[in-house]
């Protein structure tokens, strides 16, 4: 039995996780899509990290799986 949860609730739910995680981390990673990087940031999300704490370090993580599986499955089925 599933129980249901209004939109709002579960917005509110995960910004309290997430707040908990930030004040929790010492250190955010971000994660990019290389091809990108630009459009995948959350700038909300790091500004909420420097409200935070300013100390806090945000790591930007360029990645580039998407494009290394494309070469695999073209080197495999080739």
């Amino acid at each position: 039995m599933t129980k249901d949860v209004s939109p709002d609730h579960s917005e509110r739910s995960f910004y309290k996780e997430l707040v908990k995680v930030i004040e929790a981390s010492d250190v955010i990673l971000e994660v990019l899509d290389a091809r990108d990087p630009l459009g995948t940031r959350c700038i909300d999300m790091e500004n909420m990290v420097r409200k935070a704490d300013p100390s806090k370090r945000i790591v930007l993580l360029l990645n580039k799986i998407g494009i290394m599986q494309r070469f695999i499955k073209f080197r495999l089925y080739s």
